[in-house]
């Protein structure tokens, strides 16, 4: 093996090659090793840095609280449509008037509109019983 310059290495800088080349490859094995490690590490966190299973969790909450607020969505619109017969408004102060009273009896709005439809509902029934087994006096004669 001839050197830049031209001469041939002596024994000792053979050695000392021989020993660089077997550092380095142990080296070699050692990053490899430790790319292996990162790469797993890497793989169980998302691209926002957290880690899959906590993203996973919060997905599959979030998703639940979107099925439960699509699920609450429609006694909200009845709940909505009863006030605005009653107070006489518009869909949008209809719901303002839920939320006012959410916010006063400290409860969601999804069961402030479920107490109004069931009561609603309630009341309805007792009206069509009346109307069909009215009472002595409310018959027409």
């Amino acid at each position: 093996m001839v050197t830049q310059g031209g001469d041939a290495p002596d024994g000792r800088s053979t050695v000392r090659i021989g020993a660089l080349i077997m550092m380095a490859r142990s080296l070699i094995t050692t990053m490899e090793g430790t790319l292996e490690q990162l790469q797993s590490e890497l793989a169980r966190f998302g691209q926002d840095g957290t880690p899959t299973d906590t993203r996973l969790d919060a997905l599959r909450e979030e998703n639940e609280q979107l099925r439960g607020a699509i699920a609450a969505r429609g006694v909200i619109e009845q709940a909505k449509g009863i006030v605005m017969a009653e107070a006489r408004c518009d869909p949008e102060a209809a719901f303002c008037l839920l939320v006012d009273r959410s916010r006063s009896e400290r409860r969601k709005v999804r069961d402030i509109a479920q107490d109004i439809v069931s009561a609603a509902a309630l009341h309805e029934a007792e009206g069509s019983v009346a109307r069909i087994y009215p009472k002595r006096g409310d018959v027409a004669q």
